[in-house]
């Protein structure tokens, strides 16, 4: 236990808590790091679910196809 609490101790997770030590507020450099990459890739992912949506929305040509189609359809169902 005593070089459990030796290491706590001495660690920069008890950095500023000595007495006449100072206190760092903010942000590391690393989590500023971490924090763009995630956003980055959260916009990526954005990206591409919007890419895959438009790749299978169809084009005013093939749903002008498709509604001719529909309308010879229903023109056959009435006769």
């Amino acid at each position: 236990m005593h070089r459990v609490l030796y290491t706590i101790a001495n660690s920069k997770s008890m950095n500023g808590a000595m007495p006449g030590s100072q206190i760092k507020d903010g942000m590391r450099i690393s989590d500023k790091i971490k924090l763009a990459i995630d956003i980055i890739f959260g916009l990526l992912i954005v990206l591409e679910v919007y890419r895959i949506f438009r790749l299978f929305r169809p084009t005013k040509k093939k749903l002008a196809k498709l509604l001719a189609k529909a309308e010879k359809k229903a023109q056959k169902k009435q006769m």
